[in-house]
């Protein structure tokens, strides 16, 4: 039996029942009403606004912060970078690793040397800055860097600073090469040299301990006899490699630095503007108009301006490194990742330490007795006497990493270059453009000739770039530095990046909606 439904109607002030088909009921339920309608239409508005100010602050936003942090970037006193640059908070520590000799016997009389690596001793670094003139009419800020360094017995166990090493003496290898240079320039003063010196060879090698190489010194029966004969000489004593530039116990500076501040634009904070009042050096020979060997380029390497750094391997990084008084630069290699922040890897690439064939712009580089293309071969090789006249120092990367003068690795057993344990790298924020994590490293060598007069030298079989030592200075942002800097600047950064999306997502739902709800009334009309 079918069941029917009424409905009541009132016709003429009759009322009656009348049948009512189930369409007519349905109808009935969905047919929308005015409210809806409005509401649906107000959603879609509201969408189309939401989206568009959503897609409009996904390019914007960024930009605002970005240029906040740009805004930020002078460097000043009472601003929230300026204690943690006066004295950093990261530890630094330089680990010395000795060149042994095992053979000095054999060496001397015309063998080739054995070495064996004898380190790393750890020294924790202690870096201030000290103001001279916080900030210029110029928008330059001029200090001075003063050092510090304490022995880590912790990092360095199991060795201790009173071991003993036996390595190439670079007080005997000054003496001859002052002597060769006055034998072939000044003979009469070259006789003073040989009649002081005829008892008193030093040794072409030396064994003394750690501590004495790096802090205390040692006494040179050498330099204590040219003293003693009237020829002047700074001291009797090697002082420690640590000490130079003394300017007390374990201090050391390195000479009186100028860099912008970050107010004449953020991508010149801390580059330098003078080096001990010279903008300028003179030291290179000037072999193009340009000068450009005796440009101060960049910065120091610890602080850069913010969103200068990029992931373009194309793109220099210049650092002034006085120790060497020249400017290398890095690029980018890869990204890596510290505590959670993703970083950009820098490294001292061969083009930068090569010759003038693949380093344009380098030939003022080449020492005045070399041809130019044999400063092609001597890659990597940086000579400090026109740093510091007379110096028998010669720099290079660690096991002589990245040259390609073979000969160097024929002269010596015990050398092993490895890209990972002897290249100089920065991981940089791509923000705030910090180091996060820092490797410089440096290998100092002695030139030694037979050439020289003083018998010790005169059987070597050859002239050598002769290890001494290599340094490796590092820092890492611990993970409290780098919560702190997620909560300072990725915090805002991911905020403020995450507000457009939100807007986006908001403003499609909306929309979204409202076109379902139209279609289905639609469908529903037509029906």
């Amino acid at each position: 039996m079918s069941s029917k439904t009424y409905e009541l109607q009132s016709r003429k002030g009759d009322f009656s029942l009348v049948p009512t088909s189930e369409n007519d009921k349905k109808t009935q339920k969905e047919s929308p009403n005015k409210g809806a309608i409005a509401c649906a239409s107000v959603s879609l508005i509201l969408g189309v606004m939401v989206l568009a100010v959503g897609l409009f602050s996904l390019q914007y936003l960024p930009e605002y912060f970005e240029n906040q942090v740009k805004q930020k970037a002078p460097l000043r006193p009472g601003t929230p970078t300026w204690d943690s640059w006066l004295s950093p908070p990261v530890a630094v520590y330089s680990n010395f690793t000795f060149f042994n000799v095992e053979n000095p016997e054999e060496v001397l009389a015309g063998g080739k040397p054995v070495l064996t690596e004898k380190g790393p001793y750890v020294y924790r670094e202690y870096k201030k800055r000290e103001v001279m003139e916080a900030e210029t009419p110029q928008g330059t800020i001029i200090y001075r860097e003063v050092f510090t360094y304490e022995f880590d017995e912790e990092k360095s166990h199991p060795l201790k600073d009173s071991d003993k090493v036996t390595v190439v003496n670079p007080v005997a290898a000054a003496i001859g090469g002052k002597m060769e240079g006055q034998k072939k320039g000044n003979p009469w003063i070259f006789s003073f040299f040989e009649d002081a010196l005829t008892d008193y060879d030093d040794g072409a090698f030396i064994t003394e301990t750690v501590r004495n190489l790096l802090e205390d010194g040692y006494d040179s029966a050498g330099l204590k006899a040219l003293k003693e004969t009237g020829i002047p000489v700074p001291a009797t004593r090697f002082e420690g490699l640590l000490l130079k530039r003394n300017i007390g116990k374990n201090e050391s500076y390195q000479g009186v630095i100028e860099i912008d501040n970050g107010s004449n634009g953020y991508s010149k904070l801390g580059r330098f503007v003078s080096w001990n009042g010279e903008r300028e050096l003179d030291i290179w020979p000037e072999r193009d108009e340009s000068n450009s060997c005796n440009q101060i380029n960049g910065t120091d390497g610890t602080l850069f301006g913010p969103y200068t750094v990029k992931p373009d391997p194309s793109e220099k990084l210049y650092v002034f490194i006085p120790d060497l008084c020249r400017s290398l630069f890095l690029r980018y290699e890869r990204d890596t990742v510290h505590y959670g922040i993703t970083t950009l890897r820098y490294t001292v690439p061969y083009e930068a330490v090569a010759g003038p064939s693949d380093n344009p712009g380098s030939e003022c580089f080449c020492p005045n007795q070399f041809e130019l293309e044999e400063c092609d071969i001597r890659t990597a090789i940086m000579p400090k006497d026109r740093c510091q006249p007379g110096s028998p120092v010669i720099m290079s990367t660690p096991h002589f990493y990245l040259t390609n003068w073979e000969e160097l690795f024929n002269d010596f057993d015990g050398l092993s270059p490895e890209k990972s344990l002897h290249e100089t790298y920065m991981d940089l924020d791509p923000v705030v453009s910090v180091p996060l994590s820092a490797r410089k490293r440096l290998q100092a060598n002695i030139k030694i000739r037979p050439a020289y007069p003083l018998p010790s030298f005169a059987n070597l079989a050859k002239e050598y770039v002769f290890p001494l030592m290599w340094i490796e200075q590092g820092a890492d942002f611990t993970e409290a530095v780098a919560d702190r800097l997620k909560s300072k600047v990725y915090k805002s950064k991911d905020m403020l990046s995450n507000i457009p999306w939100v807007g986006i997502g908001f403003g499609i739902a909306c929309i979204f909606g409202s076109i379902v709800y139209f279609l289905r009334m639609y469908s529903i009309r037509e029906s």
